[in-house]
């Protein structure tokens, strides 16, 4: 049995050591087909506080999105 990634928040890391993870990118595809009234997004701990897009390489695509 794969051991879980507990406190471990580097991607690289989470690989190498063959640690247990879910691809959950398949998901998005499907939120979008079935697009719902009100769809709600948390985010994980230590993720950002911030909606901006810091360290984007292309901030517009942020303010695009958003005007959507």
């Amino acid at each position: 049995m794969k051991p879980l990634p507990i406190g471990v928040d580097d991607f690289e890391e989470i690989i190498l050591k063959n640690y247990y993870y879910v691809d959950k990118t398949l998901m998005i595809k499907e939120l979008l087909d079935k697009r719902g009234k009100v769809n709600q997004f948390t985010r994980p701990r230590r993720f950002g506080k911030t909606p901006r897009g810091y360290g984007l390489p292309e901030r517009g695509i942020v303010r695009r999105i958003c005007q959507a």
